[in-house]
């Protein structure tokens, strides 16, 4: 049994440290989307703001495409990501989600994860 509980922990411990993650953030909304012909929407009550949930989606360019990749709880304000692999580019957007009623896509950000090039060698001889 204690085999099998070391197993079991070590196994969590190395899965748990192989995902390198990212983390996206953002500032929560203070307005309402404007109705035309109005540039600037309605405040949203504090209270409110509280409550908004985000959908969060992850792609490898600005345009996409997206991938669902989590729906945050209320008032949450950053999302985990998996890194790509090297040489690769991380984009994150999101959607607000308010009283059932869900925003446009926010701007994406991106993050570029450059490939890892070993040093050259050194101390090289000739015998």
């Amino acid at each position: 049994m204690r085999k099998v509980l070391m197993f079991l922990i070590v196994m969590v411990l190395l899965w748990a440290s192989s995902s390198p993650a990212a983390i996206c953030t953002w500032a929560a909304p203070t307005n309402y989307a404007p109705v035309p012909p109005a540039t600037v929407g309605d405040p949203i009550p504090s209270a409110k703001i509280a409550t908004i949930t985000y959908k969060v989606y992850s792609g490898s360019s600005a345009s996409g495409p997206w991938s669902l990749m989590t729906t945050t709880g209320a008032g949450v304000l950053s999302a985990t990501l998996l890194d790509p692999a090297p040489g690769g580019t991380l984009c994150c957007t999101l959607e607000a989600v308010l009283d059932g009623q869900t925003s446009a896509k926010a701007s994406p950000a991106c993050k570029a994860f450059p490939q890892k090039t070993p040093e050259a060698p050194s101390n090289l001889w000739i015998q």
